[in-house]
């Protein structure tokens, strides 16, 4: 029997984020990340490769993760992705304390004083 040629169609993601000229970069389905882009199928990718790779879209993912997380509950995907993403940010706070910025390591970074005194009283 004849089966004529069907190209692979992917499913939709729930996300895609673009790159720097807006060409999509990331993927989000099901609880996980993929590289996409034109020419080449999806690829997965771990969530400290989308953050790391694409660090101006670490806010976006870690949103969309916890968006997952939280309507996915009871997922078993929905623990591995709050352990990874647990692991970067120890990772991460680890790399800035050993860091020097601006003679200061994060450890001594305080939120910044006004630039003026506070006043008493009603303003």
């Amino acid at each position: 029997m004849y089966a004529p040629f069907t190209p692979f169609t992917p499913r939709p993601f729930d996300v895609v984020l673009p790159d720097a000229l807006g060409h999509p970069a990331l993927g989000f389905r099901d609880g996980g990340w993929f590289r996409v882009g034109a020419g080449h199928p999806p690829h997965p990718v771990a969530a400290r490769t989308a953050i790391l790779g694409n660090p101006d879209a670490a806010g976006p993912i870690v949103q969309i993760m916890c968006w997952w997380m939280r309507e996915n509950p009871r997922h078993g995907h929905a623990v591995d992705l709050a352990t990874e993403l647990a692991l970067l940010v120890g990772e991460m706070s680890r790399e800035m304390s050993r860091r020097d910025v601006r003679g200061t390591t994060v450890r001594e970074l305080r939120a910044p004083r006004p630039a003026l005194p506070a006043r008493s009283g009603r303003y």
